[in-house]
């Protein structure tokens, strides 16, 4: 079972771009927002993650970091 959204996935939830515009994030910002923490999380050693990280060989949010259209 899927637990975790890819960034094309997030970026394409109506409810997350709701949240966003309600809190004047455009979408934009967001989408190199998820891509800087993609990458900060791929070269984050698993010792460094939170106890609630499940260490991984790839982010989810990694598979999907082409840059937004």
């Amino acid at each position: 079972m899927k637990n975790e959204l890819t960034i094309s996935e997030i970026l394409l939830d109506p409810l997350i771009a709701l949240l966003n515009a309600a809190d004047g994030v455009h979408e934009r910002s967001f989408a190199q927002l998820m891509q800087s923490a993609a990458r900060i999380a791929a070269r984050t050693p698993a010792s460094l993650l939170p106890a609630t990280v499940e260490p991984r060989a790839k982010s989810p949010l990694s598979e999907d970091m082409r840059s937004p259209a």
